[in-house]
């Protein structure tokens, strides 16, 4: 019975597409499984990691900085960008869902006349590297475009890339007001907090 309660927190709490996503909750099970004394070693090898990967990047936590490299080749890191909130879209030029995220932001009215009036930047981050698919991509102009040089976020699991898009919503001092969102609910946030 435990392991398929296992099983169904990891289908409804842990995958991004479940309606019933909720990482807090998850990380409340991770715990419990990891205190169980049912389970052996080896049985919490994967818990542990998924535990060490959702307590990255938290709500009320600084985001983790890094480096990646703009389409004109300039080097930068996240905390060089300046703006009362940031969007992170994390992405992958060949991802149709990626694709539609890009769509939904690039015609949001209420995310562009945020970033028209300096209030919002929005940094897309390529995370498969500089692909042949992000050098014939075309970005907004007011947008930060670059790539992740090395796949270091993935490699180092910087932040919880588990399905693509993967979107953040960060405050200016870098602290995560939203972690693996939706555009919904970014816009419904930034309609309350800024006036």
């Amino acid at each position: 019975m435990l392991r398929h309660f296992i099983l169904l927190g990891d289908k409804y709490l842990y995958e991004p597409n479940s309606p019933m996503h909720n990482e807090e909750l998850y990380i409340l099970m991770l715990r419990a499984l990891l205190a169980n004394p049912a389970l052996d070693e080896t049985e919490k090898i994967r818990p542990r990691h998924r535990l060490e990967t959702a307590l990255k990047n938290r709500p009320g936590h600084t985001a983790a900085d890094f480096g990646f490299v703009c389409r004109d080749g300039r080097r930068m890191q996240l905390n060089a960008v300046c703006a009362p909130y940031l969007i992170l879209y994390f992405n992958d030029p060949d991802c149709d869902d990626c694709r539609r995220a890009k769509e939904r932001l690039v015609t949001s009215q209420s995310l562009n006349r945020l970033m028209d009036s300096g209030s919002l930047a929005l940094l897309s981050v390529c995370v498969g590297g500089k692909t042949a698919a992000w050098q014939q991509a075309a970005f907004p102009a007011r947008w930060i475009d670059g790539y992740d040089e090395g796949r270091q976020l993935t490699r180092r699991q910087v932040y919880d890339l588990k399905a693509m898009p993967t979107l953040y919503l960060l405050d200016s001092r870098k602290r995560v007001i939203l972690k693996d969102t939706s555009i919904d609910k970014i816009e419904e946030c930034l309609r309350h907090s800024v006036r």
